[in-house]
């Protein structure tokens, strides 16, 4: 499927109607599964990008149990950052600062890596995660400083 089907992280992978609306005894295997499946395939960005996505999309309860178990197996910088922790790109409809809803999701992926017991092997996907947030943050402030010269140069003239 990885192959045949290519994905740019923009809307679900079609993996995702595989998991959709299980109950029961065929959400634990599809749970056992997709743990299995991210110990076979955690050094493959491009496999760990569906997967994430699938419990980004369809079985939400697993995404702190699969990002637990990634890190726990792989501390490598380049393949974390090559993941869509947070998806891939996004929309926003109204006032909102996307740059404050992709930190808040950073900041949510934070809280959840300082919950492993891997330790000081994390320190280089510790330090992108705080890049990531440091880079909203700056976002977001020139953002809002846009907004106000915006809004300041239609009061004025």
């Amino acid at each position: 499927m990885v192959s045949r089907e290519p994905y740019i992280g923009i809307l679900d992978h079609f993996c995702n109607s595989f998991f959709r609306n299980l109950q029961g005894e065929f959400r634990e295997k599809a749970r056992v599964f997709l743990v299995d499946y991210c110990k076979t395939n955690f050094s493959s960005a491009d496999k760990m990008n569906i997967v994430v996505d699938i419990v980004r999309h369809s079985m939400q309860e697993m995404y702190e149990e699969i990002l637990l178990l990634f890190i726990s197996l792989n501390q490598d910088r380049e393949v974390f950052s090559e993941i869509w922790w947070r998806g891939n790109g996004g929309s926003v409809v109204g006032d909102a600062i996307i740059s404050d809803i992709h930190m808040a999701e950073w900041k949510n992926i934070q809280s959840i890596v300082e919950k492993s017991t891997v330790g000081i092997k994390l320190i280089s996907i510790k330090k992108y995660i705080n890049e990531q947030i440091e880079y909203c943050l700056k976002s977001g402030d020139c953002e809002r400083q846009r907004r106000f010269l915006g809004s300041s140069s239609k009061v004025v003239g």
